[in-house]
């Protein structure tokens, strides 16, 4: 009897203990209440509470409820005999990223200790925290708080982020103005990146069990997919996805700054250079520009970072920085060599002012052009007086009824005029203009305008007929510069309308693929029409012209120029646009003359003294 009460005394003994340790008397009746967000998840997602013993292995207790709102919103009232539980969200979700709702569900996590007032919230960080949260109690030994902190530090630390006051990722909210908001935000868009649900998916479950181990991710493919999708993110556009997302709620809801934390996980980069090694057509003192996806340190800027160099030799540069646009500028302090090499050097040292630095060292090289507007010039005419040949080639000159006039500086005698019928120039030309290379270029001035009169040839044939090419004119009907392609009867156009009275450059550069027409230094027009002319080897060129046939109708006054030209010149080869510029340059030294001003949408790149635009 003693032996059988002494029995029934130690078990009931045990039995208390147990129950005393493990509070399995105890029920939590506590509301739990929160918001699922990746994006917001929407209404009627649903949404499982699993109650977790001493070991936080399910206990098969569970509850169901669903999601109230598409702001993420649920709440329950389970009674359990456990404080801790875990939450398992699964359902659609508003992309941040893409601003669309998901295509599938996506499941998210969080284990809790349940207590009065504690908050629920379930998110990407709940997520990626919850094995690791039970790896530091089982493993090491830490209580749940503890755990749950520590894990909170390391997986922000795996972003690069220091913040010492957060310890609970449940107390996190996307429609909050704080910092953790922001942080949320930045997390979340960065392990979504551009990842199909699917791929999101595998990638947060390869996340978890990377970081449970060590509170690090030692995957080189796990950090390099979040510096990827780093780069990938446009953090303006997902602000707007939130503000749009939450207003079509009915919510006013400010978006934190966030773009801070995406920015610090991605290297300082070098986005864009002027010149490349693409742009062939520089001059002798272009400026270079280096455009950075970041905001530099100033401190870090200096010749010993960024500079320019020749065969290994140091050039003599000056450097600035503009913040607003990223960009450093390197202006060179002596002149350039024509066809040399050059290579913009920038060392890994320089640094952002989020104190990233670039991955390595960043090398660009890109040529200067040639720069001669003397070898290969065929016939020069400058009309002081007289119509000599000052290329020394001694290519004569034929008048008809022409006198001098003022050039562009006003100086008597400098100029030659035309007057209309029966004045024309014919000189010895060097080249064929259909089956060689070549450039022509000219100054005129128009006294009238050849709407008035008919179109204006500034160089064509001596025999031109109407199988004849234009190799430079202006148009009657609009009164544009312009070339005229016999062989399709087209006209190409510069879209430059002439205006009395003022003086214009004209150039035309042809070759076996390409033809340019340039109007005052800059590029106006270029096709790959090609001139096909019937020209024999006595021909010569002429300026302005009286025609009885010609391919635009018959009309005896076709061609006529009432006005002045100057500076005529031809090449025997394809001038670049840097020596283009150079001629107009260099023969318009009047600042009291009227020289036209041509209006032009310039390049997203300024530079100093070039003037970049396209034809289409």
């Amino acid at each position: 009897m003693g032996r059988h009460f002494l029995f029934f005394y130690l078990f009931s003994l045990t039995l208390f203990s147990c129950t005393e340790k493990y509070n399995t008397q105890k029920v939590y009746d506590y509301q739990v209440r929160g918001l699922v967000q990746k994006g917001p998840y929407v209404s009627g997602s649903p949404i499982t509470i699993q109650e977790l013993d001493e070991n936080f292995i399910p206990t098969g207790l569970s509850f169901n409820t669903i999601i109230q709102d598409d702001f993420g919103s649920f709440a329950i009232r389970p009674k359990i005999s456990s404080p801790f539980i875990e939450i398992i969200a699964q359902g659609y979700y508003f992309n941040e990223v893409s601003g669309d709702l998901s295509n599938s569900s996506l499941y998210l996590r969080s284990i809790l200790e349940v207590k009065e007032g504690t908050t629920a919230n379930i998110n990407i960080l709940t997520t990626l925290t919850k094995d690791r949260i039970i790896s530091l109690i089982e493993e090491y030994g830490y209580t749940f708080r503890d755990a749950k902190s520590q894990a909170t530090f390391e997986l922000l630390k795996v972003f690069d982020i220091e913040e010492n006051t957060l310890h609970s990722f449940n107390e996190m909210d996307l429609s909050s103005t704080n910092n953790e908001a922001a942080i949320l935000i930045a997390i979340s868009s960065i392990i979504q990146g551009q990842n199909t649900i699917a791929q999101l998916s595998e990638f947060i479950s390869k996340f978890s069990v990377d970081f449970k181990e060590d509170g690090k991710i030692d995957s080189e493919l796990i950090l390099r997919q979040i510096k990827e999708n780093s780069e990938t993110l446009n953090p303006s556009q997902i602000a707007n996805n939130l503000k749009t997302r939450y207003t079509s709620l009915g919510y006013d809801i400010q978006i934190p700054k966030f773009d801070h934390y995406i920015n610090k996980l991605i290297d300082l980069k070098v986005m864009m250079v002027y010149p490349n090694d693409q742009q062939k057509d520089l001059s002798n003192d272009t400026e270079i520009k280096i455009f950075f996806n970041k905001k530099l340190d100033p401190a870090s800027i200096s010749l010993n970072t960024i500079y320019l160099s020749l065969k290994n030799e140091i050039v003599s540069t000056s450097l600035s920085y503009n913040e607003k646009d990223n960009s450093i500028t390197i202006r060179p302090l002596e002149e350039l060599k024509s066809l040399s090499s050059y290579t913009i050097n920038i060392k890994s040292n320089l640094k952002a002012l989020d104190d990233t630095k670039m991955s390595d060292e960043f090398i660009s090289q890109f040529t200067t052009v040639r720069l001669d507007i003397v070898s290969d010039l065929t016939n020069h005419y400058i009309f002081s007086g007289n119509v000599n040949d000052i290329s020394g080639n001694n290519n004569q000159v034929i008048l008809s009824q022409t006198s001098y006039s003022s050039d562009i500086k006003g100086d008597s005698n400098q100029a030659l005029n035309f007057n209309g019928n029966g004045h024309y120039m014919d000189f010895n030309r060097s080249i064929n203009p259909v089956t060689e290379d070549w450039t022509f270029s000219i100054w005129f001035k128009l006294d009238q305008l050849p709407s008035n009169k008919d179109d204006a040839f500034f160089l064509t044939s001596n025999n031109h007929s109407n199988e004849s090419d234009i190799y430079l004119y202006v148009d009657n009907d609009d009164n544009m510069i312009k070339t005229g392609i016999a062989s399709s009867r087209s006209k190409v156009s510069t879209n430059v309308v002439v205006s009395k009275d003022q003086w214009y450059q004209a150039a035309i550069t042809y070759s076996s693929d390409s033809l340019s027409i340039y109007v005052n230094g800059e590029l106006k027009s270029r096709t790959s029409n090609q001139f096909s002319s019937s020209n024999t080897t006595n021909e010569k060129f002429r300026v302005a012209c009286n025609l009885i046939d010609s391919w635009y109708g018959y009309n005896e006054n076709k061609g006529r120029i009432f006005g002045s030209i100057d500076n005529l010149r031809i090449y025997s080869r394809v001038l670049n646009e840097t020596e283009i510029e150079s001629i107009y340059n260099l023969e318009n030294i009047s600042s009291n003359s009227r020289i036209s001003n041509i209006s032009f949408v310039p390049d997203e790149i300024t530079l100093k003294s070039r003037k970049q635009n396209s034809w289409h």
